[in-house]
């Protein structure tokens, strides 16, 4: 039986150094993937600058690399908080249109389904006016909830939407008193949807309006208002009776 001599501690260290890469070796991998340091950004903090007893163009490299590629890792950083608040917000977003929409599909009536928008959708959506708009016509409105519709002059919305449109939004403006009546001067952002309730009503306008002149965005997605719209005109056809 042979008996092996423990190592010494020599041969350990020696053996630890043969197993530490080269600065060659970590100089061609460092090349090879440019883009280490910022799927790793936690190793630019541990890493020790550059001293200043460095002679100046070494220095002065080193210190620019290093200072990139720490900007390059905030930059990426930054990105990926914008696209969770992002992501957030619109959740937010989503969650408020699901809660006005149910509030008008559990409306007991037709009266109070009116209200429910033009009263209670500002606070569902965090706005400040909601009007429902109704173009002059032959048909007459219920005194029951006339109070809650403004009549606008027949062309009213084609004039505000342009005739192929069916949602606009604005920012840093003043609203259309003819839209939004006494809450118009309140109003510095806005989204109007034309409605289109039936082919037996006049064409109405929906408006939306915020005091905050980012309260809406010309940037923003619409996909929320265009079904809010949809549940809002297949309400009302609901309520009356009306043919698509």
């Amino acid at each position: 039986m042979t008996t092996k001599k423990p190592a010494s501690r020599d041969n350990v260290t020696a053996a630890a150094a043969d197993a530490t890469p080269s600065l060659t070796a970590v100089a061609a991998f460092l090349d090879a993937n440019p883009d280490f340091f910022l799927e790793r950004p936690e190793l630019l903090a541990a890493m020790t600058a550059p001293g200043a007893a460095r002679s100046g163009n070494v220095f002065d490299l080193q210190h620019f690399k290093l200072q990139r590629a720490q900007a390059e890792s905030d930059k990426l950083m930054a990105s990926q908080r914008y696209l969770i608040d992002t992501a957030r917000a619109n959740q937010t977003v989503v969650n408020q249109v699901h809660m006005a929409a149910l509030g008008i599909i559990n409306a007991d009536s037709f009266e109070t389904m009116i209200q429910v928008v033009t009263t209670d959708w500002a606070v569902f959506l965090d706005i400040d006016a909601v009007t429902l708009c109704i173009e002059n016509s032959d048909i007459e409105v219920p005194p029951s909830y006339a109070a809650n519709i403004r009549r606008v002059p027949s062309g009213l919305v084609d004039q505000q939407m342009g005739e192929n449109h069916d949602i606009r939004i604005d920012e840093g403006i003043i609203g259309d008193e003819q839209v939004f009546g006494a809450a118009a001067p309140l109003v510095r952002s806005q989204a109007l949807v034309r409605l289109k309730i039936s082919s037996a009503t006049p064409v109405g306008l929906l408006a939306l309006g915020s005091r905050k002149e980012d309260g809406f965005q010309i940037s923003q997605g619409t996909e929320t208002l265009s079904f809010l719209v949809q549940v809002l005109e297949a309400t009302v056809r609901r309520w009356l009776h009306l043919p698509t």
